[in-house]
């Protein structure tokens, strides 16, 4: 398994990239959505156990963690970019609950049955939601 410090160096090398290609190259180009997750908040794997991650509820405006975290340098990566068109503008998601309602949509859309396989403690325990305001902006 790769290390923290490696993600960073190669997911931050391959948006970066991806972002040199794009932007120059994409006149009408608007607006850059960024998806990370919950590992914002909770630091990556190898922080268990290291670190106290953030309490929920989850909210943007809490601090980073200080831990090594490859989302962490998307993000800083993506102001850098960005800042080089004018009138470019980005969003950063963290979805949890977002990726359940794309699964339920999807299900419902196929006429599947909405299956949620998880444990009995993850189903009763609290973990995070979007803002659907915020989100339909989007949308």
């Amino acid at each position: 398994m790769m290390k923290e410090a490696d993600n960073c160096r190669v997911n931050g090398d391959m948006l970066r990239n991806v972002l040199n290609a794009v932007i120059p190259n994409a006149p009408n180009l608007q607006h850059i959505c960024l998806q990370t997750g919950r590992k914002h908040y909770l630091g990556p794997f190898e922080a268990l156990g290291k670190i106290v991650p953030h309490e929920p509820p989850y909210h943007e405006e809490m601090p980073r963690l200080d831990f090594k975290n490859f989302y962490y340098v998307l993000e800083d990566t993506l102001l850098q970019e960005v800042e080089k068109k004018e009138g470019l503008t980005w969003s950063v998601h963290r979805p949890g609950i977002g990726n359940l309602c794309v699964y339920a949509a999807i299900c419902k859309h196929e006429g599947l049955p909405l299956l949620f396989p998880v444990t009995q403690e993850a189903w009763n325990g609290y973990w995070d939601a979007s803002d659907m305001g915020g989100c339909r902006s989007f949308c």
